[in-house]
Formats: structure tokens, C-alpha cells, sequence
């Protein structure tokens, strides 16, 4: 009889959801789609990124390798009383005692030094690649050289080597040669030394 029927629908409808715990199986599946995501993000990086770059901030022991290397660069560097050298895409210059010379001359932020750069000539190009290639031989990834010093001799007592970064949007590392110079105090947060040796050491600088 209608008195009797079950009202529609039925009371306690629907019914409580009931949680299904995880099997090995959708953990498994979970990990593998977090491992494609990342070495998707690795892969693109590398892609966009010049090849020849640091990852990650170099451990001890290839600091000290680094500055082994770079320390047969200081020579080159003397010869021809570099000031400054920068190789990126965007800017290439180099500030010596033959002058001072660049491909960009528009951007303010490319020449980091006093003296007004001209356009390069075969002789600044030649005397660039002698930098450029002892720079490579020394399997150092350097961006730019700046801040040279050099005593009444000649000889430098002071260059930083910028290196080509992959964070290099918020950070900068160098290595610093500072012949029997005080390393610097740390900022927390800004500005962070290492020593490697009695004349270098590592400078990590904030950029944000």
C-alpha cells in the first residue's frame, strides 16, 4: 500500500564516501609522475642554459681544483694588464693596455668600467681570444673577470672571476684572488666567504 512504501530517496542516501587508502600501486604512479615533472624542468633548463654552467654551488673540492686552474690564467691576465673581460652572448668587451673595446655599446650594464669602449678591431679580437682561451683551457666557467688590481711590477693582486651560474638570476658566485689578503666578513643572507687558500676564496652574493 502507498503508506508503506520506502520514501524516495531512501533515507541516509547517498551513502558515506568511503576512503580508499593508498596501494603501493597509486604511490608508485605519484612518484613516477614527480620524477617526469622534475627532469622535464632539468631537461628544459639545460636546453635554454649554455652548456657549460654550474648546477649547483661547487663543493671544496672543486673549488679548489678551480682556482689550481685558475691561477695559470693570472699570467695571461698580466700580459696583457687586463682590467676587465666579459664573455656572454649579449656582451663581449675587454678593458686592457691596448684599450678598451666591446660589441655593445648601447647597455649600460655591459661595460663595467671607466674608460668609454670603442667597437672591437682585429687586433682587440685576437688579444680577447688569448683571454677567452686560456679561460677555457682552465675548465673554469667564467662569465666575466672584473675588479683587477695589480702592483708596481705588474703582477695582479687582485681579480674576481664571475662564474656562469645556473642561478645566476638570484645569486652570484665567484672565486676572488686576493694575494695574501684578509678574507672578507659574511653578511647573513647577502654576502658569504670561503676560504680555499691563502689567496682565494669564494663569494657567494645575494642578488635579491
Amino acid at each position: 500500500m502507498m503508506g508503506n512504501r520506502e520514501p524516495y530517496p531512501p533515507s541516509g542516501w547517498p551513502p558515506p564516501a568511503v576512503r580508499v587508502p593508498p596501494t603501493r600501486r597509486h604511490l608508485a604512479v605519484g612518484l613516477l609522475a614527480v620524477v617526469v615533472v622534475v627532469g622535464s624542468v632539468v631537461l628544459i633548463g639545460r636546453q635554454i642554459l649554455p652548456s657549460r654552467v654550474y648546477w649547483t654551488q661547487p663543493d671544496m673540492a672543486r673549488m679548489t681544483r678551480d682556482v689550481s686552474s685558475l691561477s695559470r690564467v693570472l699570467a695571461v691576465l698580466e700580459e696583457g694588464h687586463v682590467v676587465a673581460f666579459r664573455n656572454q652572448d649579449w656582451c663581449r668587451n675587454i678593458s686592457y693596455e691596448g684599450g678598451s673595446f666591446t660589441t655593445n655599446t648601447e647597455s649600460t650594464t655591459c661595460n663595467l668600467f671607466d674608460d668609454t669602449p670603442a667597437s672591437f678591431t682585429t687586433q682587440a679580437n685576437a688579444d680577447f681570444a688569448l683571454v677567452e682561451d686560456a679561460l677555457n683551457e682552465s675548465g673554469v666557467w667564467v662569465m666575466d673577470v672584473r675588479e683587477t688590481d695589480y702592483d708596481g711590477s705588474g703582477r695582479m693582486t687582485h681579480a674576481e672571476f664571475d662564474l656562469v651560474g645556473a642561478a645566476w638570476e638570484f645569486s652570484r658566485w665567484s672565486y676572488v684572488y686576493d694575494r695574501g689578503g684578509p678574507i672578507p666578513q659574511d653578511m647573513p643572507n647577502k654576502e658569504i666567504y670561503t676560504r680555499i687558500d691563502s689567496n682565494w676564496y669564494f663569494h657567494w652574493g645575494d642578488w635579491m
